[in-house]
This record gives C-alpha cells, structure tokens and sequence, in this order.
C-alpha cells in the first residue's frame, strides 16, 4: 500500500505594523510632509478603531515639527504635548457619534520644516509607543517604525552661473596675437579651463 501527505508550510500573520512613507531627500529650510498609517491589523475586534495613541520622534537640532492633521474624516486630533524636545506625545480618537475608522490605511500627517542651518546629514522620523483600542476600550500595541531622509544644503548658485556664462562670452570674443589690443597668445585656453573648474563646481 501507498500513501502520499502533502505537507503545508504553516503561514504566520504578519504583526500589527505602523507604517512612515514621505520625502526621502529634503533641503534646508524646506518644509516637508510624512505620513503615518497602519497595515497588517488583521484582529477583527481591532479592524475598527476608536483611538490611537503614539509618540512621534524627530531631532530637534536638525528639524523643527509644525502640525499634526488627521487623514480620516470623524477622527480627530484631540491631542498633543511634547514631552522633551524630539518627543511628541499624540492623541486622536473618533468623536461624536462616529462608530470608529477602519485599522488599515493612512492615518494622521505630519508637516515639518528643516532648519536653514541644517547641515547635510541624515535624519529619521519616527513612530513608536503606538496603541490603538476598539469600542469596548481594549488596546492593542502596534509595531512603531523609522522614516530616514537625507537633508542637503541648498545652495543659489545665480550670481556663480552668471559669472562663467559672462566669462565664457569673454573668452569667446577674445582674439590672440602679438597685436594692439590683443590678449597673449595662450592666455584663452588658461581662462577656459578655469571657466571649466568654475562650471564643475556649479555642476
């Protein structure tokens, strides 16, 4: 006698997962946005969610918060405190006689500003601490996540660019010779490599 078993893998559900998506690449002094939500909440007393409670994490030195909006209609902010300078604490719960928002999508956003005097670096958004709780008030811990973005230095670059664009309209006027009113011979090819230096620090 024959016998075939066909074994199958065991699938374990993915964890209750916060989620950071946004700008990955800022300048200093620009303002940006990040938004936070929530995936893999798969708990059905937990799939309508009444509350959430998190704290939000930044540095300080190198970006400065603006606001919190939420993204759900009925779901609202009712508040925030900073609990040490980079620290956070929010709160936002349905109010009225809202009957909750669905565990899964975006859910709050959150406006920064880099400092003017950032210099390059990297930096990360970050959510942690966060709990939600369903109509009969239990809670539910979610796995907070890090958002990095790379912070540049922005720089004008006008009044350099008008000056190779002028040099260069020099240097293609310019005629060589030994005559009146004439530049040395070989002095065009010295300019033009430092109108090229120039143009690749611009670049």
């Amino acid at each position: 006698a024959t016998a075939q078993v066909t074994v199958e893998p065991s699938v374990v559900p993915a964890l209750p997962q916060t989620v950071i998506t946004g700008a990955e690449k800022v300048n200093s002094g620009q303002t940006f946005d990040v938004t936070m939500g929530l995936s893999s909440v798969t708990q059905s007393v937990y799939q309508n969610m009444y509350a959430m409670d998190l704290t939000l994490h930044y540095d300080p030195a190198n970006v400065k918060f603006d606001t919190v909006t939420s993204l759900r209609d009925g779901f609202n902010v009712i508040d925030q405190k900073e609990t040490v300078p980079g620290q956070i604490r929010i709160v936002a719960a349905s109010v009225g006689a809202n009957q909750g928002v669905p565990a899964i999508g975006n859910m709050l956003n959150f406006k920064f500003t880099v400092k003017s005097d950032t210099k390059a670096t990297d930096t990360t958004v970050s959510a942690g601490d966060v709990v939600i709780a369903n109509g009969e008030g239990n809670e539910l811990q979610i796995n907070g996540v890090s958002h990095k973005l790379q912070i540049s230095i922005s720089v004008d670059k006008s009044d350099l660019n008008a000056a190779i664009a002028s040099a260069q309209t020099k240097h293609d006027a310019a005629v060589e010779g030994n005559g009146h009113g004439l530049y040395a011979v070989g002095s065009k090819a010295q300019l033009q490599s430092t109108i090229n230096e120039a143009q690749a620090t611009a670049n």
